[in-house]
């Protein structure tokens, strides 16, 4: 046989060989018969692959049940906008907004919900239990708030004098922070972005169209790290880049006339934000003191805290600056139902007749309790003659009031308790010359106010 033909025949045999092991390793494992191989499963039975991680959340996920939940609020027969608190049952919350007629619309999950409408203390809140079981759609066709007491007939106005929208850092258009202000219920409210103006046209247009709140421009005039310097009704910026007090001194001075309020904002922060001259502030010339802001504790704790003890001490040495608060508000999603608000007593609902106000100290600050106390016909910001005087006081909120404290030159003289949501009291004073009379209230949920001063001169 040829080399050739050996060869081929040698190739060929090779082959057939291959084949007939892997013949027969493939029935040795169908047997059971090969250490390496698994027996077959009985018959009748197949074996079940494992489940991938993850799959039932996913599976859950997908099976999540949503409804539909719709109403109208209204108070004393007509349609009122308002803000809404969602709590589910692990405690957490969510705020929405009903429109301009008081209509809402939003989803919720399966599961149990309280819901709190509300917008100030001159309403009695609701709340109702709501239980999502499907996804068939939820109707509240008439959801109705209490009025307990009408402040504007009075003479009194609340107001923000502190908010951001999306022309600095805030999340909202200045029409949505608007419409947010009017379910509050704000007699005024002024935008404050952080050295812009840019929202001011589309926030006084929005107060044109509604008619209330009243709003007002504004601007924060935020320097990198000597202060943050309210100017009320501006439409214009100025200059942020302080180096000195002397450059502070001349903003304020270029900013402030009989049309404009400009106050220091949360003063006594210990970082960057807060008034690098805070030693030195009768030196400024400022119109008003934001003591009270949002952002931070209530006046008992905190900066605000502090803030309430240099504003007291500076008082003891003779100086006097009125007080203001401020929600300091960057999305009003973030707010809830006990939002600090400046309150003012106007002879008539004007800008003029408000910054006036303001100057003057004719006001108290407050997240629900309304306070208003007087000595012989004398208010906040205005004075009383020496002698034996009686202070009168009244106190409303639509909670249990809890303690009202007579400030006598700073330190508490009397103490009211009170578990009603209406409170009248008549209080005997011997003032001297110099003395002045603060009143302030702390309910049992979180309520608080201050009064500005009633001097003795």
């Amino acid at each position: 046989m040829q080399k050739g033909n050996r060869l081929r025949w040698f190739s060929l045999l090779c082959a057939l060989l291959l084949l007939a092991a892997v013949a027969f390793a493939g029935c040795a494992a169908e047997s059971g018969e090969d250490g390496g191989g698994a027996p077959q499963d009985p018959p009748g039975q197949q074996t079940v692959p494992e489940e991938t991680p993850g799959k039932d959340e996913e599976e859950a996920a997908e099976k999540a049940v949503y409804a539909q939940i719709e109403g109208q609020v209204s108070a004393e027969g007509d349609f009122t906008s308002c803000g809404i608190l969602v709590a589910d049952g692990q405690g957490d919350s969510s705020f929405y907004l009903t429109d301009f007629a008081g209509r809402f619309s939003f989803t919720l999950e399966k599961g149990s919900y309280t819901f709190t409408f509300f917008k100030d203390s001159q309403y009695e809140a609701k709340t109702i239990d709501v239980e999502v079981k499907n996804a068939l759609p939820q109707k509240f066709p008439s959801i109705e708030l209490e009025r307990l007491f009408d402040l504007e007939e009075e003479g009194y106005y609340s107001s923000d004098l502190h908010q951001h929208t999306i022309y600095s850092d805030g999340a909202d258009t200045p029409v949505d922070m608007y419409l947010y202000n009017a379910a509050m219920g704000f007699g005024f409210s002024v935008l404050s972005d952080h050295n812009s103006v840019g929202g001011v046209r589309e926030f006084l247009m929005a107060g044109s169209l509604f008619g209330a709140p009243a709003a007002l421009g504004g601007v924060e005039v935020t320097s990198d790290d000597k202060g943050h310097i309210n100017v009320l009704n501006t439409d214009r910026t100025y200059d942020y880049d302080f180096r000195s007090a002397d450059d502070v001194k001349a903003m304020v001075d270029s900013a402030k006339s009989e049309q404009t309020f400009v106050q220091i904002n949360h003063p006594a922060r210990l970082d960057v934000m807060g008034f690098a001259y805070l030693d030195q502030l009768p030196d400024f010339g400022f119109d008003g003191y934001e003591l009270w802001n949002g952002k931070a504790d209530l006046p008992l704790s905190g900066t605000n805290a502090e803030a309430k003890e240099v504003w007291l001490d500076y008082l003891d040495r003779g100086f006097y600056i009125p007080i203001t608060a401020g929600s300091d508000n960057h999305g009003f999603t973030g707010q809830n139902t006990k939002t600090p608000r400046t309150y003012c007593a106007l002879q008539e609902k004007t800008t003029e007749a408000f910054l006036a106000a303001l100057k003057g100290g004719h006001s108290f600050l407050s997240n629900g309790p309304v306070v208003k106390g007087s000595i012989g016909g004398a208010s906040y910001g205005e004075s009383v003659a020496a002698g034996s005087r009686t202070l009168e006081i009244e106190v409303l909120n639509n909670e249990p009031i809890g303690q009202i404290r007579v400030l006598l030159n700073g330190e508490i003289v009397q103490t009211i308790e009170s578990q009603e949501r209406t409170a009248t009291q008549s209080y005997g004073l011997e003032l001297a010359v110099g003395d002045y009379v603060i009143l302030e209230v702390v309910t049992p949920t979180g309520g608080y106010a201050l009064t500005n001063p009633i001097f003795c001169q």
